[in-house]
């Protein structure tokens, strides 16, 4: 299926409003095309199921990618847990045990490298839209204070329930 295709049955539509053809003689030509098209993939199904498999996984491999470990040189990917968390972990595993906790929202991988420590950075974005730059690395101070943040709109969310629950 292309855009001669496309083209051949669009001349076949003008020659019907012409009277140069009738609908039938183009729906049969139609119905002919459609099956040789479709007979093809049905030969060729297991090989395009592989090929549109192998496609999909690259792409979620490429979308996991952070970095490279630091310890084995091997590639940090965005994992999920069995408890359904987000970590990065090395791909290296089980040889290397290198992994490191992601915040809860949706995680993107980027390109960048923290500028104080060079680990990778990927991006966390939270439900109320904000977004915010996460160095992989624990002991980095940008993230203490991202999570000092989150700490405290976490407390202030607790003492406005509260708040609700005692008007009631």
């Amino acid at each position: 299926i292309d855009e001669e295709l496309t083209r051949h049955f669009e001349k076949h539509m003008d020659d019907i409003m012409e009277d140069k053809t009738t609908k039938e003689e183009v729906i049969d030509e139609a119905k002919d095309s459609l099956k040789k098209t479709l007979n093809h993939f049905k030969q060729n199904e297991k090989e395009i199921g592989k090929n549109l498999l192998e496609a999909t996984r690259e792409t979620q491999r490429e979308a996991s990618l952070v970095g490279k470990c630091n310890k084995c040189g091997s590639d940090l990917m965005i994992r999920r847990s069995r408890f359904k968390t987000l970590f990065v972990g090395c791909s290296g595993y089980p040889k290397c045990t290198n992994l490191y906790s992601l915040p809860r929202g949706l995680t993107k991988t980027t390109d960048k490298l923290c500028p104080s420590c060079q680990f990778p950075i990927v991006i966390i974005i939270r439900s109320c839209k904000s977004t915010w730059d996460f160095c992989i690395n624990q002991e980095f101070k940008l993230n203490e204070e991202w999570r000092k943040k989150i700490e405290q709109k976490n407390g202030e969310e607790s003492k406005n329930s509260d708040k609700k629950k005692s008007k009631k």
